[in-house]
């Protein structure tokens, strides 16, 4: 007799190609395979209308199978449906017994069938296993067993089955339940064309496979559904429980369920839009994430962005050598993998790329939320919490990683003992306390003698000419063309008054991003120095400024280190709100203190590192105390320390702004010399044109010898009086 074993596999192996056999017994009781040339003739089932469950398990092991010469379910003496139950559950149940007892188990099954119906078999079978104790690999190898013994159900093939053990069970259903998948593949296809999923199955038996296909994946998602559980959930009555607390945890944390899309685009409007590098900074993000919270996880990718773009080699990271190396690979265009990691990223670029299929990412506190004790999660727990994850997003008609940030929120609030509003703090709130800021006038500067009418024009004459400046600086899509150009991320700028000698002006305070220095507290990261003091030379050199300053607020700080105070109000102040503080200062101080404006606010702040943090602390809150709003609005004043900077340019002296240049140039910076004087050039001649525009209607007096070196001839093509300017001084 032919090993039923290897005979059996090679049907299988034929009918997923797309072959018709037949399992044929001879006269001696060989089992053996042969060609069956005119399936049709087997039992053929009704393809006037759709079967029933009953209709398929009743029709297909005669077609399954294809058994002629009577080695059929009849051999055995039963019913085909019990037949292949009977002889596939055998040995998940019994597995160290023989072929005794094969019989009458058979027999009792019939009895069953004959009087309640072979739907009351399954559940006698569950009895009899968990009667004799089966373990849960026993119980998954049964449902397996009746699955495939409904129906690839003769009694031969399901006793042959049953005798190799769950592996042989686990290959008969993978037969059927990929049969199952092209049978349904092709009925859904239009009738006479070429089925393009796989070789033609006859039509004939495509109903009664796509059933059987149907039943084998919802035995197996059944018997899966514990696979990878926490400990403990072992009913069906325990995991609805568990559902339930996710679920509840989901809705408490609803309102931060746009945590990704919140943080995607926080991340695409600060590069202007560019995708490619938003999509660098999520990858950044992504290797840096591990174990580490928000706001030092964002400190860490914007290090590396900055070090980056400075040319500088890349050093951050919790775990720095490693993360270092594979931000520098990701940067320099390698691929990179990882589960978690590759989940998380795909999360951030959902507004980014909303092409990206989106996943389930899984950390810590989503381990927690499902009741899991350990750090170190297996594939099995990992894939639970997704698929759990999935089945919630479905029932609230949310997207996968909204329901995952929402149930994260809301389990970080219950373990932290913090609100919802706490918890949910992203991306875009941690980009919000990375920046600093450049404030800057458009009048130009007195030592520059140029168009200094101005002084004494109008406010709105001013007010017009700002903002036609403030144009010039931007490119084609309306974002800050010298932040895109030197690679510095930037929500933007806001409009706010100027004060300067005694006098309110108009001004703009352009924020760009400034991380903290790595391992260093109340520290700007240098290389984000860098750039920003390119970005002021820029300003400077265009706008022809006495001198252009920043700042970057650090608001976790000591009452000595204090040398910044954010007067927050909601709004930024107004012209007359500036101009009373500054009087009020100048009164307690006895010398001018230029308020600086803010977003919802305005600050204060000590630029004289020799004057002392308390007595400017006094001062301020002296100012504050007398200062008597226009809407009466609350004020509440908020101590930092902040990390200041100004450059300076003497224009009766350095009429193209050398000192600008040379202030980068003396850190050593020659690359980023060349980018400042390639992003003058391109701007400059606009500059000129708005001058020359405001110089003929209001009669203002231009300085021709003002940035003279950036007015390029056609024979021009570098600035050589800046060159050779800039080298004496830096060699002075």
């Amino acid at each position: 007799m032919k090993d039923l074993e290897a005979e059996l596999m090679n049907s299988y192996s034929l009918m997923d190609s797309g072959g018709n056999i037949e399992l044929f017994r001879g006269e001696d009781g060989s089992v053996t395979m042969r060609p069956n040339p005119m399936p049709y003739l087997r039992s053929p089932m009704r393809q006037a209308e759709p079967q029933s469950l009953e209709q398929t398990v009743e029709e297909l092991p005669a077609v399954v199978g294809g058994l002629a010469g009577g080695a059929t379910a009849a051999t055995v003496g039963l019913p085909g449906d019990i037949a292949g139950l009977a002889a596939g559950a055998y040995k998940a149940i019994f597995p160290d017994e023989g072929e005794g007892r094969l019989e009458a188990f058979t027999n009792t099954l019939a009895d069953i069938s004959d009087k309640y119906g072979s739907g009351a078999v399954k559940g006698y079978l569950r009895d009899q296993a968990e009667q004799v104790g089966a373990s849960d690999v026993q119980m998954e190898a049964l449902e397996e067993a009746m699955t495939v013994g409904e129906f690839g159900g003769v009694g031969g093939i399901a006793k042959g089955v049953a005798t190799k053990g769950p592996q042989m069970l686990s290959k008969a259903g993978d037969g059927i339940q990929t049969l199952g998948d092209r049978a349904t593949a092709q009925l859904a296809e239009t009738p006479g064309q070429k089925l393009m999923s796989g070789p033609p199955i006859d039509d004939i038996v495509n109903k009664g496979f796509a059933a059987a296909g149907d039943a084998v994946k919802k035995a197996r998602a059944k018997k899966n559904i514990f696979v990878g559980a926490p400990k403990g959930i072992d009913t069906r009555s325990k995991l609805n429980t568990l559902r339930r607390n996710v679920e509840k945890l989901a809705i408490e944390g609803a309102d931060a369920r746009f945590w990704y899309e919140r943080s995607g685009k926080a991340i695409l409007d600060a590069v202007g839009g560019d995708k490619a590098e938003a999509e660098k900074i999520a990858q950044i993000v992504a290797i840096t994430s591990a174990g580490t919270p928000v706001k030092a996880n964002f400190d860490f990718a914007l290090q590396a962005y900055a070090q980056h773009k400075a040319g500088q080699p890349i050093m951050t990271g919790r775990f720095p050598t490693a993360m270092s190396k594979r931000i520098e690979q990701v940067l320099g265009g390698q691929d990179w993998e990882g589960r978690k990691t590759n989940n998380f990223y795909v999360n951030l670029m959902r507004v980014v790329d909303p092409q990206k299929v989106q996943g389930v990412t899984t950390d810590l506190w989503m381990m927690r939320s499902f009741g899991f004790d350990t750090d170190n999660p297996t594939d099995a727990q990992y894939t639970f919490v997704e698929r759990e994850t999935n089945r919630i997003a479905d029932r609230l008609e949310w997207e996968p990683q909204q329901a995952q940030a929402a149930i994260w929120v809301a389990q970080k609030a219950k373990e932290e003992g913090t609100d919802i509003a706490t918890s949910k703090f992203d991306y875009s709130d941690a980009l919000d306390q990375n920046l600093a800021q450049i404030s800057w006038e458009s009048i130009p500067g007195r030592t520059s003698s140029h168009m200094l009418e101005m002084f004494d024009a109008p406010y709105e004459v001013q007010q017009e000419y700002h903002v036609a400046v403030s144009k010039a600086f931007q490119d084609e899509d309306g974002f800050d063309l010298v932040a895109r150009r030197l690679g510095i991320p930037t929500p933007g700028d806001f409009e706010a008054p100027g004060y300067f000698e005694g006098k309110v002006s108009p001004g703009t305070q352009s924020e760009l991003v400034a991380p903290k220095q790595y391992k260093v507290d109340r520290k700007v990261e240098p290389a984000a120095i860098e750039l920003i003091e390119a970005y002021a030379a820029v300003r400077g050199v265009l706008m022809k400024q006495d001198g252009v300053g920043y700042h970057r607020p650090f608001y976790q700080t000591t009452k000595a280190a204090g040398n910044g105070i954010e007067v927050r109000v909601g709004r930024a102040f107004s012209e007359a709100e500036t101009k009373r503080l500054a009087d009020l200062l100048k009164q307690e101080a006895g010398f001018e203190i230029a308020p600086i404006g803010a977003s919802g606010g305005v600050r204060i702040i000590n630029f004289d590192p020799d004057f002392d943090n308390k007595e400017f602390q006094r001062i301020a809150k002296g100012a504050i105390d007398k200062l008597e709003l226009d809407d009466d609005a609350d004020m509440d004043a908020v101590l930092f320390a902040s990390q200041n900077g100004l450059l300076e340019n003497n224009w009766s002296a350095s009429k193209n702004g050398e000192e600008y240049i040379s202030a980068l140039g003396a850190k050593g910076r020659s690359d980023l010399q060349r980018k400042v004087q390639d992003i003058i050039n391109e701007v400059q001649p606009r500059i000129d044109e708005i001058d020359s525009d405001f110089s003929e209607r209001y009669g203002f007096t231009r300085n021709e010898q003002i940035n003279s070196s950036f007015r390029k001839t056609e024979e021009q093509v570098t600035p050589p009086q800046m060159s050779e300017q800039a080298e004496g001084i830096n060699n002075g």
